[in-house]
């Protein structure tokens, strides 16, 4: 069972078209509220194990479409069972599916990840702040053998903090919140192979002062 893990990742975000001013740093920041961002993403194991409880990273891969181009995301995540008992490993807490399915609940353990937006020319810097994943129990696991089945259904919700940014979203802030569901696709013992489709919605700061420095720049090499 070392490689039930949800798939964490960011793949997507819609930022509107309108800019909205933040009300406590109305000269330093400008806010654009993402939206409808969807993604298709894929997802593989990784040897990773970053707190030693025998399930693994995942390394996420994903593009999609937003009002302001195309997205491109990359992000390593992992798991880790949600127990009633922290001193129990079999005290798992369970969760429901959409379709009404029980499932077993997971909570996110840490989340590194980088989202590319083409139409504003950057990119943001992604970790966790808080999430879970709910696996379908009837389709996730051989209850003989324990191990993870391909056709496997699950879901997720998860917030993100913005850390920082690239090019012209440097220093940027802000949270994400990000909802989809997935299949997996390939399972084995030494790990799996997934897909998702997620939606984003949020917001993003980026400071005002990065516009004053692109035009310093431009009339120091005029």
């Amino acid at each position: 069972m070392n490689n039930f893990n949800p798939i964490i990742f960011l793949l997507a975000i819609a930022i509107s078209t309108s800019e909205v001013y933040a009300d406590n740093n109305q000269d330093e920041l400008r806010a654009f509220k993402l939206k409808n961002g969807k993604v298709t993403a894929s997802q593989v194991s990784t040897t990773l194990d970053s707190n030693g409880d025998g399930f693994t990273a995942n390394l996420t891969t994903g593009f999609g479409d937003s009002n302001h181009g195309r997205l491109y995301g990359r992000s390593v995540s992992e798991v880790k069972p949600s127990l009633s008992d922290p001193t129990d490993p079999t005290s798992f807490n369970f969760c429901a599916m959409p379709n009404g399915e029980p499932g077993v609940l997971f909570e996110l353990e840490i989340f590194n990840g980088v989202l590319r937006i083409d139409g504003l020319k950057g990119a943001v810097i992604l970790s966790k702040n808080d999430g879970t994943a709910c696996f379908e129990a009837s389709s996730c696991l051989d209850h003989v053998t324990g191990q993870l089945l391909d056709g496997c259904k699950f879901t997720g919700d998860w917030k993100l903090n913005i850390t920082d940014g690239l090019g012209e979203l440097k220093n940027a802030t802000g949270q994400l919140t990000l909802k989809g569901d997935g299949t997996i696709l390939f399972a084995h013992p030494t790990g799996n192979f997934a897909d998702f489709d997620g939606l984003f919605e949020g917001d993003i700061y980026v400071p005002r002062k990065n516009q004053y420095k692109k035009i310093e720049k431009i009339n120091q090499m005029s």
